[in-house]
């Protein structure tokens, strides 16, 4: 990548990987939600796949 190591280069490459994952996303030309978990929070989670799922269904 840039030759970053460690914290640095472990963030440097989960960056590129969002990024790469996002440019498929994008070409998939299909609906998609994208569910933010990054509180890790279960509970929270399943409600809000829930709530993609009832949306969807309408």
């Amino acid at each position: 990548m840039n030759g970053l190591s460690g914290l640095e280069g472990t963030i440097d490459a989960l960056k590129a990987r969002q990024e790469f994952e996002n440019r498929i996303l994008e070409n998939l030309h299909m609906p998609m939600y994208i569910l933010n978990n990054s509180e890790f929070d279960l509970d929270k989670h399943r409600d809000n796949l829930k709530e993609v799922l009832e949306v969807d269904q309408i």
